[in-house]
Protein backbone atom coordinates (compact mmCIF):
# COMPACT_ATOMS: atom_id res chain seq x y z
CA UNK A 1 0.00 0.00 0.00
CA UNK A 2 1.64 3.64 -1.07
CA UNK A 3 1.61 6.68 1.37
CA UNK A 4 -0.61 9.47 0.09
CA UNK A 5 1.60 12.30 -1.26
CA UNK A 6 3.50 14.52 -0.07
CA UNK A 7 1.74 17.87 0.79
CA UNK A 8 3.21 20.31 -1.83
CA UNK A 9 2.92 23.24 0.39
CA UNK A 10 4.53 21.19 3.36
CA UNK A 11 8.20 22.08 4.28
CA UNK A 12 11.39 19.52 3.45
CA UNK A 13 11.72 17.25 6.21
CA UNK A 14 15.73 17.00 6.89
CA UNK A 15 16.79 13.92 6.91
CA UNK A 16 16.82 10.82 4.36
CA UNK A 17 13.45 10.62 2.45
CA UNK A 18 11.44 7.43 2.80
CA UNK A 19 11.30 5.61 -0.89
CA UNK A 20 8.56 5.54 -2.94
CA UNK A 21 6.75 3.33 -4.92
CA UNK A 22 6.00 4.13 -8.81
CA UNK A 23 2.38 4.75 -8.09
CA UNK A 24 3.43 8.01 -5.12
CA UNK A 25 6.06 9.11 -7.64
CA UNK A 26 4.54 9.50 -10.56
CA UNK A 27 1.90 11.09 -8.63
CA UNK A 28 4.32 13.28 -7.43
CA UNK A 29 5.61 14.06 -10.33
CA UNK A 30 2.76 15.04 -11.74
CA UNK A 31 2.09 17.52 -9.00
CA UNK A 32 5.80 18.97 -9.81
CA UNK A 33 4.79 19.09 -13.22
CA UNK A 34 1.60 21.12 -12.84
CA UNK A 35 3.45 23.65 -10.16
CA UNK A 36 5.97 24.60 -12.87
CA UNK A 37 3.30 24.88 -15.32
CA UNK A 38 1.95 27.52 -12.49
CA UNK A 39 4.91 28.96 -12.05
CA UNK A 40 5.54 29.47 -16.43
CA UNK A 41 2.06 30.46 -16.37
CA UNK A 42 1.65 33.17 -13.47
CA UNK A 43 5.26 34.82 -14.43
CA UNK A 44 3.99 35.33 -18.29
CA UNK A 45 1.43 37.48 -17.11
CA UNK A 46 3.26 39.85 -15.12
CA UNK A 47 6.15 39.68 -17.29
CA UNK A 48 4.14 41.34 -20.30
CA UNK A 49 2.53 43.83 -17.70
CA UNK A 50 5.93 45.13 -16.83
CA UNK A 51 7.28 45.28 -20.78
CA UNK A 52 4.39 47.29 -21.65
CA UNK A 53 4.95 49.49 -18.71
CA UNK A 54 8.82 50.40 -19.38
CA UNK A 55 7.66 50.19 -23.11
CA UNK A 56 4.83 52.76 -22.46
CA UNK A 57 7.24 54.82 -20.09
CA UNK A 58 4.72 54.86 -17.06
CA UNK A 59 7.36 55.90 -14.83
CA UNK A 60 7.13 59.56 -16.96
CA UNK A 61 3.06 59.39 -16.56
CA UNK A 62 3.58 58.60 -12.33
CA UNK A 63 6.75 61.70 -12.19
CA UNK A 64 9.72 58.94 -12.18
CA UNK A 65 12.20 60.02 -12.99
CA UNK A 66 14.14 56.83 -14.03
CA UNK A 67 13.00 53.58 -14.77
CA UNK A 68 14.75 52.16 -11.39
CA UNK A 69 12.80 54.56 -9.56
CA UNK A 70 9.47 53.30 -10.77
CA UNK A 71 9.21 49.55 -9.06
CA UNK A 72 11.58 50.51 -6.45
CA UNK A 73 8.98 52.99 -5.13
CA UNK A 74 5.84 51.10 -6.39
CA UNK A 75 6.81 47.53 -5.32
CA UNK A 76 10.54 47.84 -3.12
CA UNK A 77 12.27 46.09 -5.84
CA UNK A 78 15.45 47.35 -7.80
CA UNK A 79 18.05 45.39 -8.57
CA UNK A 80 16.69 43.35 -11.21
CA UNK A 81 14.71 45.90 -12.73
CA UNK A 82 18.37 48.00 -13.11
CA UNK A 83 20.08 45.06 -14.49
CA UNK A 84 17.40 44.69 -16.85
CA UNK A 85 17.11 48.58 -17.61
CA UNK A 86 20.62 48.41 -18.62
CA UNK A 87 19.90 45.84 -20.87
CA UNK A 88 17.39 47.42 -22.27
CA UNK A 89 19.07 50.70 -22.84
CA UNK A 90 21.92 48.81 -24.85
Amino acid sequence: MSSPPPDPGAPAVPGPATPLDAITACELTAQIRASIAAVERAGALPAARVRRAHQSHIRRALGYASWAGYPAAEFEIGVEVEVEEQRSSR
